[in-house]
């Protein structure tokens, strides 16, 4: 379980974390540059790789080891029953590699979003 946290972190904080630092168990998320924002996708990639732990537990942390511990196997019961997708009402993984196309807003689409 450690190994898939410290894995998982490091694909979320990638280039946030200070050049020479090492990911540890002992590290805090947000001293090796994690923020609110990234937490959450950290836990929601945790999620993916079927371990459980809440955005709370997570942020109030001191330390990854104290995530570690708050982290749970999900179990298959779970899994069923959010159909799989974590209870997500995306279809497509965040964690997917192909792009999300971004459009802006035309003033005559405002009207169906409102509805």
């Amino acid at each position: 379980m450690a190994r898939v946290l410290l894995l998982t972190l490091g694909r979320v904080l990638g280039p946030a974390v200070a050049k020479g630092t090492t990911l540890t168990l002992d590290s805090n998320f947000f001293h090796v540059g994690g923020n609110s924002l990234n937490s959450v996708l950290a836990v929601t990639s945790l999620k993916d790789r079927g371990y459980t732990v809440g955005v709370g537990e997570f942020m109030k942390a001191s330390s990854l080891r104290e995530v570690l511990h708050s982290m749970r196997k999900t179990s298959q019961e779970e899994e069923e029953e959010d159909g799989g997708n974590g209870g997500s009402v995306c279809s497509r993984s965040i964690t997917s590699k192909k792009p999300y196309k971004l459009e802006r807003l035309a003033h005559s689409h405002k009207e169906q979003v409102l509805e």
